[in-house]
């Protein structure tokens, strides 16, 4: 007897298409806050963007499941070639805040784009963006829209992300006090040896 999950588990093996995540099936989907510094470190890419005056932020990140089935059990459809950490940086403080969003690949990627949504409440101005990869490798947007403000990282055609962990990370200023970050999201998606993949997560 096959159940639903199972069911579904092979349309979507079927369709060529892997969705990982980064929880395990028997545990919590609490994450917490990144040890990621506010800015890229020395010698790595990254757009320009200012560092915060200090103090630190009290959020943490929580990864939420594709909309696509991620698991069966204890064993994901897939290879987990991708795993992906949303948190609010440590470094955040009452006026400033980077949300960073920490892809984890064990294998090369081909394609890839990461997009940061930021709800502009509280007085929400970006100050900046950047990531651990390349500049030259990246085509970097940033812009307001329906109320959310949309960072976005896109491989660009030729270059490759290596296997290994990667941060994106978009900069803001906010109203003075604690951001309710609830309504913030992210999300990642591409291609590498193990095919596709899709992946979502919140920051809470």
């Amino acid at each position: 007897v096959v159940g639903p999950a199972a069911g579904l588990a092979a349309a979507v093996a079927a369709a060529g298409i892997a969705v990982v995540t980064t929880d395990t099936a028997d545990g919590p989907q609490t994450v917490r806050t990144s040890s990621e510094p506010a800015g890229p470190p020395a010698g790595e890419g990254g757009d320009t963007a200012r560092r915060p005056g200090g103090g630190a932020g009290d959020g943490a990140g929580r990864h939420t499941p594709s909309a696509f089935p991620t698991s069966v059990g204890p064993n994901h459809l897939a290879d987990p070639a991708v795993r992906s950490r949303g948190a609010i940086n440590p470094n955040s403080n009452p006026y400033w805040a980077q949300s960073d969003v920490t892809l984890t690949n064990s294998k090369p990627l081909t394609s890839l784009t990461v997009e940061l949504r930021v709800a502009e409440n509280g007085g929400v101005h970006t100050t900046g963006s950047w990531s651990t990869l390349p500049a030259d490798d990246l085509a970097v947007s940033v812009r307001s829209e329906g109320g959310v403000l949309v960072y976005r990282w896109t491989l660009r055609k030729g270059a490759t992300a290596p296997a290994g962990r990667h941060v994106f990370a978009g900069q803001y200023n906010h109203a003075e006090g604690s951001r309710d970050a609830g309504r913030d999201h992210y999300s990642a998606s591409g291609n590498g040896p193990s095919g596709a993949f899709a992946i979502r997560g919140d920051f809470q």
